[in-house]
């Protein structure tokens, strides 16, 4: 999608998520939505799933999701090994 074309799957957009679940036939709690921005957790929070961050250092994510109202609210790990375990110990 181009910045000027209707947003159909572009982030924060919670389409994309809900395509994977309906194809695979998993429940928003089985799901996680990893990334490094702000738009990220704000499409899990759309598409009804976990978020999970990981400070990557492009920006500080920590404090993108406090300005978000976030804070607290998704964890944020410093590599992408420690949130894919945060994920498998939670939904265990």
């Amino acid at each position: 999608e181009s910045p000027e074309a209707p947003s159909i799957y572009r982030k924060p957009s919670p389409r994309f998520a809900q395509e994977i679940l309906a194809e695979t036939g998993n429940s928003p709690s089985h799901f996680a939505y990893i990334g490094d921005r702000g738009s990220d957790i704000e499409t899990a929070r759309n598409a009804g799933t976990r978020g999970i961050g990981v400070a990557t250092g492009l920006d500080d994510l920590r404090q993108e999701l406090a300005s978000l109202g976030f804070s607290g609210v998704y964890p944020v790990f410093d590599s992408l090994l420690e949130a894919v375990n945060h994920f498998l110990e939670v939904t265990q």
